[in-house]
């Protein structure tokens, strides 16, 4: 798994900055075809919800369409850090929904909710 960390640090940072510094966001967009004009204009539409989804699945927080619990052991973050931004992190976590690009785009937003 990839640290927790990190997941936030990508679901905060906005999808226009961050296509240039992350290898996983740039191969998401390829596969769906999302440009910076695409995510301005049509932010909502499910090819960017399945870019998204994309993204999770990549990082494996949403694994086989369930996002994936959280094992301390394997997270690259102190047992510290991850106390403070827990009560934020587990409601995104706990989310369900039967298409893998909306549960996507709701565990995003929520993250994103969280953490403006």
């Amino acid at each position: 798994m990839k640290s927790l960390s990190a997941l936030v640090l990508l679901m905060t940072v906005g999808p226009l900055f961050s296509f240039v510094i992350n290898p996983v966001r740039n191969d998401c967009a390829k596969r769906g075809g999302i440009t910076p004009y695409y995510f301005k204009n049509y932010p909502t539409s499910t090819r960017v919800k399945c870019f998204y989804a994309c993204e999770l699945e990549r990082l494996e927080v949403i694994v086989n369409g369930v996002v994936g619990d959280y094992n301390l052991a394997v997270l690259n973050i102190t047992e510290k850090s991850y106390e403070a931004i827990r009560g934020k992190v587990k409601p995104c976590l706990k989310i369900r929904h039967s298409n893998k690009c909306e549960l996507g785009y709701r565990v995003f937003q929520c993250l994103h909710k969280n953490f403006p």
